[in-house]
């Protein structure tokens, strides 16, 4: 064997090893750090829905790091906690209030 093959052939070694330790804590920090997954692996799940005949046409859940979207008859599934809700009315006039979702279903009118 050659005099440099043995380095290179070691370098491009640790380069794999650092690389996957990279990816893997990569992994993990997007895993804990994203509440949509953790929901999507079984995690529970509460409904909301805005009524058809509510005098807001959309609602705006919002937890700090998702925002769900409603139009007025529509349904979205969202992980229990806590969320600033954020109302708006045809004129334009907007209203906020805070909500506090639990597993059962959620109905704004």
């Amino acid at each position: 064997m050659r005099r440099g093959a043995r380095s290179i052939r070691g370098s491009l070694g640790a380069y794999l090893t650092a690389s996957l330790v990279a990816l893997a804590a990569l992994a993990l920090a997007l895993w804990l750090g994203w509440p949509a997954w953790r929901g999507a692996l079984g995690g529970r799940a509460a409904g909301v829905e805005l009524a058809g005949d509510a005098t807001w046409t959309q609602a705006v859940l919002d937890d700090g790091h998702r925002q769900y979207t409603l139009d007025r008859g529509q349904r979205v599934e969202v992980p229990p906690g806590s969320y600033r809700l954020t109302l708006l009315a045809p004129d334009g006039r907007a209203e906020q209030r805070s909500l506090e979702l639990g597993e059962s279903p959620v109905v704004l009118r």
